[in-house]
């Protein structure tokens, strides 16, 4: 299946050390610095119903479908990469003023006489992103 595909696709611009850097120069001195991944970030995004028969295997007579995005589709760190940018906006609008994110991970940042990194880290990413996903169902794994 990847065969097929347009390799403009699948590019992904990732987030650089340098970015982290200047942000980390702007919050100032000391700041405090947490990391949080997404778990199984892959296999959080669900595929287009009218696309599952694509995911199919056969094994001794039994037929088997994944209806999630599997980790070695080519467009899979795309759509993760889309999703993450998105997850990224929704914690901005949330107050997060400091945070990047490099596929499905997330760094927050804050000042250190401040409470904003544990704020941040408080933000419930899970439910957040299975908003995300059920709100974009299909729009995301096309």
């Amino acid at each position: 299946m990847n065969d097929n595909l347009c390799h403009e696709l699948t590019h992904v611009a990732y987030s650089l050390v340098e970015d982290a850097a200047h942000l980390m120069h702007y919050i100032g001195p000391n700041a405090l610095l947490a990391k949080m991944g997404i778990k199984q970030a892959y296999r959080l995004i669900p595929i287009c119903p009218q696309d599952c028969i694509f995911q199919g295997i056969q094994w001794r007579g039994l037929i088997y479908i994944d209806c999630q995005l599997p980790f070695d589709l080519a467009l899979a760190p795309t759509i993760v990469s889309k999703l993450s940018e998105v997850l990224e906006w929704v914690l901005r609008k949330r107050r997060v003023r400091a945070v990047i994110h490099y596929m499905d991970d997330f760094l927050f940042m804050g000042a250190s006489s401040t409470s904003e990194c544990s704020q941040a880290l408080a933000v419930n990413i899970s439910s957040t992103i299975h908003t995300l996903v059920a709100t974009s169902y299909g729009g995301l794994a096309r």
